[in-house]
Order: structure tokens, then C-alpha cells, then sequence
């Protein structure tokens, strides 16, 4: 079956469609330039069926690139301790979206993709995280291609999705925020020092202030005077 939209409104958005137009109990997501590994299905729909309270299943994943033939392992972040899957995400979202499979009713009722941010998988994957259990398999189930035109090497859009939804999952959910401690605004704080380092690289350096003063606001590890000095020596001394 094939669904079609009448403009490009991104990938979210087609994610979005595609899951409404389905009828499956659980969701796998593929991206035109990835691949799936021959056993993802037979591996991971009996442990959702075996689960009814896991909201998704995940694994270790491969990287390889258009011009090469060899693949990379990733590790998923928090293999060792999916029980504590939402803290550990928080800090590092190293989860490739097709190495998942998601129970299609929590999707539904979290909300679907977030189709206006490109931080829009790690978004849904922590908003179930936070209401269901999550399950690892060890079996590593996806092959992620990268490539130089990606939208995920935009370093810019990409930190400021990255802030704007993890801030808002912070003010929905204030338990999952202290139990997170000081730590969750040293999270926000690196966050906002990376954007600003993403506007200096471009030589954006009036864009890199306001991140800079909120990563300072939130934290003082971050924008320091060492930090300022790193900054204006590379930029401005030869």
C-alpha cells in the first residue's frame, strides 16, 4: 500500500500519515536509505507479544555509508539497564529509529511524531519511554546509511529541536525532572553551549550570544572564562 501527500511537509509528517493509514498492532520504521536486517520481525514481535506492558523494543544498530560496503556496530544507549531507558536517552539519544519496533497503541496515545521538529523520533521514543516499559534485544536488527546531504548533520536545527523538546518534557512530566536533579539543567546547559559552538563554526558569532547566556544561566560548566578564551583564540588568533 502506498500513501501519498500533496506537498512535502517532511518525515514526520509522512510517519504520521503512514501510521494512521495502517492497521498493524506494531509500527517499524524504515527510512528510503536504510535497510532492516533479515531477522528484525521474527526477533522482535515476539517480545511484544510476550510484553504487554513494553511500549518498544530496540537494539544495537549498524552505520555504513553510500560509498562504502562495510558497516559500522553502534551501541544503543542504556542496553545494560532498559529499566532505566528514560534517564539514560535524556543524556544521549544514540537510538537508530529502525532498529525499533513500537506497539502502535502507545503511539496513539502519546500523540504521534511531532511533525514540526527534525528531533521528531527521539521525541515520541522518550514520551513512551517515560509511560511504558522498554525492551532491548540484543540482536542488532537495522543498518543506518549515512551521507554527506543528511538532515541530521544540520547541527543547528538539530540542538535546537533538541532543547525545545526536551524542555517541554521537563515541564509535562516534573517527577521524571527530579529525578533527574541538577543534572537535567547541566543537560540543557551543554545543549545550548553545542548551539552556540554551532553558530561560531558557521561564523554566526551575534547567534552564538543568546545560546551562550542561557547555557551560562543554567549551568557554569559550560561558558566559562577558559571556555571564552578556547573561543575567541580560534576564531580571532592565528
Amino acid at each position: 500500500m502506498y500513501l501519498y501527500h500533496q506537498e512535502n511537509r517532511g518525515i514526520a509528517a509522512a510517519r504520521n500519515t503512514g501510521i494512521k493509514g495502517s492497521k498493524g498492532k506494531y509500527i517499524a520504521l524504515l527510512d528510503e536509505d536504510d535497510l532492516f536486517e533479515p531477522q528484525k520481525l521474527e526477533i522482535q514481535v515476539p517480545i511484544l507479544e510476550n510484553n504487554p506492558e513494553v511500549g518498544f523494543v530496540y537494539s544495537d544498530f549498524y552505520t555504513f555509508y553510500t560509498e562504502q560496503t562495510e558497516k559500522t556496530l553502534c551501541f544503543a544507549v542504556g542496553r545494560n539497564n532498559p529499566e532505566k531507558f528514560a534517564q539514560t536517552f535524556f543524556f544521549n539519544c544514540s537510538v537508530a529509529p529502525p532498529s525499533t519496533l513500537i506497539r502502535r497503541t502507545c503511539i496513539e496515545n502519546v500523540g504521534f511524531f511531532d511533525d514540526v521538529s527534525p528531533h521528531d523520533d527521539g521525541d515520541l521514543l522518550l514520551r513512551i519511554a517515560l509511560r511504558w516499559r522498554v525492551k532491548f534485544s540484543d540482536y542488532p536488527c537495522a543498518r543506518v546509511r549515512y551521507h554527506d546531504n543528511q538532515t541530521s548533520l544540520n547541527r543547528i536545527e538539530m540542538y535546537k529541536a533538541v532543547i525545545k523538546s526536551w524542555k517541554k518534557i521537563l515541564s509535562t512530566n516534573p517527577e521524571f525532572k527530579n529525578s533527574l536533579g541538577v543534572e537535567a539543567s547541566n543537560k540543557l546547559s551543554e545543549l545550548y553551549f553545542k548551539l552556540g559552538m554551532a553558530y561560531v563554526n558557521k561564523n554566526m558569532m551575534k547567534n552564538s550570544i543568546a545560546p551562550f547566556k542561557s547555557s551560562r544561566r543554567l549551568s557554569k560548566i559550560y561558558v566559562n572564562i577558559r571556555s571564552i578564551f578556547m573561543i575567541l583564540r580560534s576564531r580571532f588568533w592565528v
